[in-house]
């Protein structure tokens, strides 16, 4: 019994997962496809940060990979969005809240201090992958200071 799979096996294998994960996106007017926390017209129609930086490694993976996978490009525009969403999300003090409506507006009815760490994870995902692929990043000191600012309020607030 052969338990290996090919390259092309994983590759449509990888598709095929991208399709699902496409089913739980939604276009919006001021950052384009965001990924939600379920299909848009489900119970969870919210950017919710735990999960987009849960899915943001997968995309890095994916998208920074030598093989050339067909959902490479896909995966990039993804993880690009949502850094951009999150970084501009992220409160005045520096910290993100539990989730946000596609308009960007926070919608948590919990405090989750881990989301913190995931919006600095999604960004720091993001500028990782940029700098592997060799792209251009729009914006990049906006970026390094939601990270900044994250940090700070996490080293003032979760002692």
């Amino acid at each position: 019994m052969n338990n290996t799979i090919n390259d092309n096996q994983l590759d449509q294998q990888i598709s095929e997962h991208m399709g699902f994960i496409s089913q739980c996106t939604a276009e919006c007017e001021s950052y384009g496809k965001v990924l939600l926390a379920s299909p848009p017209d489900k119970r969870y129609p919210y950017v919710y940060p735990r999960d987009v930086a849960s899915a943001v490694q997968l995309f890095r993976r994916i998208a920074g990979s030598r093989k050339g996978y067909s959902a490479g490009t896909e995966s990039y525009s993804l993880m690009e969005t949502m850094a951009y969403f999150l970084k501009d999300v992220q409160a005045k003090e520096g910290y993100w809240g539990q989730r946000y409506s596609l308009e960007g507006e926070d919608k948590g009815i919990y405090k989750q201090e881990d989301n913190t760490a995931h919006g600095i994870s999604v960004i720091c995902n993001y500028l990782l992958t940029a700098l592997r692929l060799k792209k251009d990043i729009k914006d990049l000191e906006d970026y390094l200071t939601a990270i900044d600012k994250a940090l700070d309020y996490s080293i003032k607030n979760m002692k």
